[in-house]
């Protein structure tokens, strides 16, 4: 596979696409146990727990869709137009910036958990 450009990238909420997004990331994690006993020869070993995944946009505020805090949503993270990892997540926090001194236009991000299982891109 060739590597691809973000220009692309888009997010889209409870089947509504959130508008003036300029990047987002996503987190897939697993919580491995470790552990060390007579029988590892001094070294750990794991096993693969319990899995989890969240992430953040940014984006310039437009207030058509703006998700609020504790909200649950569908949600679909657009890679380049053809790709991408979707799952319903947990809204954690949106964070309003605003810059008074050089007057850039008004911004958002926004932080989000995973609420049950992640399809990641393919």
């Amino acid at each position: 596979m060739a590597v691809i450009s973000g220009k692309d990238g888009s997010v889209t909420f409870n089947s509504a696409e959130v508008l003036q997004v300029t990047g987002w990331t996503l987190t897939h994690t697993s919580h491995n146990s470790a552990w060390a006993s007579s029988s590892t020869g001094g070294y750990r070993q794991r096993v693969a727990g319990v899995k989890d995944w969240g992430g953040s946009f940014t984006a310039k505020y437009d207030a058509t869709i703006v998700p609020t805090v504790g909200q649950s949503a569908a949600l679909v993270l657009e890679l380049d137009g053809s790709d991408s990892a979707s799952g319903t997540a947990i809204i954690d926090s949106v964070s309003l910036v605003v810059d008074i001194n050089t007057g850039e236009a008004v911004g958002y991000s926004l932080a989000f958990s995973g609420n049950g299982p992640l399809t990641m891109p393919s």
